[in-house]
């Protein structure tokens, strides 16, 4: 039996995810003693359906913090660099940058609600995939598809071109991860060679989709097996945050993308029971 929450998260797999209660988005809501939890599995990207649950949300519970996916926890509550960009998100509907997470935000800072990151440390992600036997490369290489489906999504790549947006990506988490030497020699050309050496096709920024980056062990990607590593360590530290921050503020939401709440409900159930309501997304 698992001794800590964390000890209960277990990995990603598609069949996993499949046995899901209702198909993206939906909520579940944890409530023990004088804490509660509402979790919104979310299907990323400007989604009408998983706006209207944040909306709900915020709306019927007394949410005293916002957990968001995609921003480092250190940034701490309220950070005022995601702040400013909030305007800019909410002119374009969440639809050219922000996604959920940034709705989320804006949505809990209109109401007054304080809004964090859930992201860990990339470094101790980093120290895990090192330790497999992955190189700052393959980390560098990871990163960027995992990000492209979600710059086609929110029009980074449109507005920057591939070159701009490999760039801005390779320096950004280069520099989180500590890997500025690695990322300083790793340009698209690189890249491109090491995409066709690892993943056995050529590279083509129109066909990278959400599975390549996906966490299967078992998976045809070279990226999939990264990703095994890291989502299984990023979701520890995730649960490590959350019961931090439940016995800190008491009353969360947490939004994350819902493929997360398979491998995460193991730990929440340890941490606050079984759900005590689910309900779908609706049309």
């Amino acid at each position: 039996m698992p001794l800590t929450p964390e000890d209960a998260v277990v990995p990603y797999s598609p069949e996993l995810e499949e046995a899901q209660p209702y198909a993206l988005p939906f909520t579940a809501r944890f409530e023990k003693d004088d804490r509660s939890l509402l979790f919104v599995a979310a299907n990323h990207g400007c989604d009408p359906k998983t706006f209207r649950l944040i909306d709900d949300a915020l709306a019927t519970h007394r949410v005293r913090l916002v957990v968001i996916e995609g921003f480092p926890a250190a940034r701490g509550i309220d950070p005022a660099e995601l702040r400013r960009l909030l305007p800019e998100w909410a002119a374009r509907d969440f639809c050219k940058g922000g996604g959920e997470p940034g709705y989320a935000a804006f949505r809990a800072a209109e109401q007054g609600v304080s809004f964090v990151g859930g992201e860990p440390d990339e470094h101790a992600l980093v120290d895990a995939a090192l330790k497999q036997g992955f190189t700052p490369e393959d980390l560098l290489g990871f990163y960027f598809v995992r990000q492209l489906p979600q710059f086609r999504r929110d029009g980074t790549l449109e507005a920057k071109g591939l070159e701009g947006s490999f760039r801005f990506l390779i320096a950004a988490m280069a520099e989180r991860a500590s890997l500025e030497k690695a990322g300083a020699r790793f340009s698209l050309d690189v890249f491109r060679d090491w995409y066709q050496k690892k993943q056995g096709k050529p590279f083509d920024a129109a066909a990278v989709g959400d599975e390549e980056p996906a966490p299967v062990p078992s998976g045809k990607y070279f990226t999939q097996r990264v990703s095994t590593v890291v989502g299984i360590v990023r979701d520890r530290l995730i649960v490590q945050r959350i019961a931090t921050l439940l016995e800190s503020h008491r009353n969360l939401l947490v939004v994350y993308g819902g493929s997360h709440f398979p491998t995460l409900r193991p730990a929440l159930e340890l941490l606050m029971g079984k759900p005590i309501e689910m309900r779908p997304g609706g049309s």
